[in-house]
């Protein structure tokens, strides 16, 4: 049997960092600091969602996939090229 990973707020926070260095690359502004945690909560949990499906079956990311921070490392900087490429294509469809 996997291990599972207990829920507690640093686990909870991890999920922010993805999103939060997606839309911090994308340009985006919000009106206050609340709205951009939700959205950074948000395109996190939607983010390690669509990671972890499509890559889950590699072996070599069990082990990312069973760290947390390992993991929040690896989709952060995975977020942060996704921000990028989405904020040079942006513009093309303007």
């Amino acid at each position: 049997m996997p291990e599972t990973i207990p829920f507690n707020i640093a686990n909870l926070l991890l999920f922010t960092m993805p999103g939060f260095f997606l839309l911090w690359s994308v340009g985006y502004r919000a009106k206050s600091d609340f709205v951009f945690f939700m959205f950074s909560m948000f395109w996190g949990i939607v983010l390690m969602m669509v990671f972890i499906y499509k890559i889950s079956f590699l072996k070599w990311m069990t082990p990312l996939l069973n760290n947390p921070y390992a993991g929040a490392v690896v989709f952060s900087i995975f977020a942060y090229a996704l921000g990028l490429m989405i904020k040079w294509i942006k513009p093309k469809f303007k």
